[in-house]
C-alpha cells in the first residue's frame, strides 16, 4: 500500500491512496488520517476518504498557504448523515518567534462534543505533503488493484507494518523526527 506517515511530538498524520467501491463501481481515493501519539488515541482518531480531485485542491490550497495567499482556510468539510463532520483547515501559525503550518482536524458528532488533532508541520514538510496529495490523486484515478486496499477493508488506525512504500512507525526521516529541535518547544 502506498502511505506516507508524518509524526510530530504528539501527533501522527498519514496519507494512503485506497480505492472505495459504490453500487458495483470502484473508484480510487485518497486517505488523509490524523491521529493523538497518547495513550487512547487509537479511539480519537480522524479519518477522512477524499476523492482525486479533492486531494489536488488540498495540495493547492497548501501551496497557496505556502506562498502566503491566505493565514487560515478550511480546506475539507464534510457531513456524514447529519450523524458527524469532518473538518480540516490549513494555517500558517507563529509561536515564540517561529512560523510554521498547522493543519487542524476537527469531527464532531451529533451528540457529543466530538474530537481534534492538531498537527504542524514545516515548511518543506508542507511542500511534501502537497507533492504527496498530488502523487496520490493521480494514482487513485486509475484503477490499480495490487497495493491498493478496499475500503471495507480499511481499519481507520494506524499501520504498523505492510508491504509496498509504507514507512510507517519509521521516525528516521530528519524533517519528521518528534525530537527535532526545531519544535521543541512548541506545546503540541
Amino acid at each position: 500500500m502506498d502511505q506516507k506517515t508524518f509524526f510530530s511530538k504528539k501527533a501522527g498524520m498519514e496519507v494512503s491512496r485506497g480505492r472505495s467501491t459504490k453500487n458495483g463501481w470502484s473508484q480510487g481515493c485518497v486517505y488523509i488520517k490524523a491521529f493523538p501519539l497518547e495513550k487512547g488515541g487509537r479511539d480519537k482518531q480522524i479519518t477522512s476518504k477524499v476523492a482525486p480531485e479533492e486531494a489536488w485542491s488540498i495540495a493547492m490550497d497548501i501551496e497557496d498557504l505556502l506562498a502566503g495567499k491566505f493565514a487560515e482556510k478550511e480546506v475539507l468539510f464534510h457531513s456524514v448523515k447529519d450523524a458527524f463532520t469532518t473538518s480540516i483547515t490549513l494555517a500558517t501559525k507563529q509561536y515564540q518567534g517561529k512560523t510554521f503550518r498547522m493543519v487542524y482536524f476537527n469531527r464532531k458528532r451529533k451528540d457529543s462534543n466530538g474530537d481534534s488533532v492538531n498537527f504542524p508541520l514545516k515548511d518543506q514538510d508542507a511542500s511534501f505533503l502537497a507533492g504527496l496529495l498530488r502523487k496520490f490523486a493521480l494514482d487513485s484515478c486509475f484503477n490499480v488493484k495490487e497495493d491498493v486496499q478496499e475500503e471495507q477493508e480499511y481499519s481507520g488506525s494506524p499501520s504498523t507494518s505492510g508491504s509496498g512504500n509504507s514507512d510507517s512507525g519509521n521516525r528516521s526521516n530528519p524533517s519528521s523526527d518528534p525530537n527535532d529541535e526545531e519544535f521543541d518547544d512548541i506545546p503540541f
